[in-house]
């Protein structure tokens, strides 16, 4: 008998929402530099966490890459 697994649930429907507090300041630490280890450290939240965050902006945004959301935001000027 094997385990049943759960389905992961992705944010597909988020598309076109504003970012929040919280994703702005992930994305501009991504801007800055930093890796998504460091973002998490310094957030002091888990990996988990951190890679949910991530699929929540890249649907917001409509990118799959962090070299795209960073553009993305940048051309758009959502991040002043």
């Amino acid at each position: 008998m094997t385990k049943e697994r759960k389905a992961i649930r992705y944010p597909y429907n988020l598309k076109g929402q504003e970012l929040t507090e919280a994703e702005i300041a992930v994305m501009d630490a991504i801007i800055k530099g930093y890796t998504f280890r460091e973002i998490a450290k310094a957030l002091y939240i888990t990996k988990a966490q951190m890679k949910w965050i991530i699929k929540k902006i890249y649907c917001k945004l409509g990118v799959k890459s962090k070299i795209e959301a960073a553009t993305k935001v940048i051309k758009d000027n959502i991040i002043n």
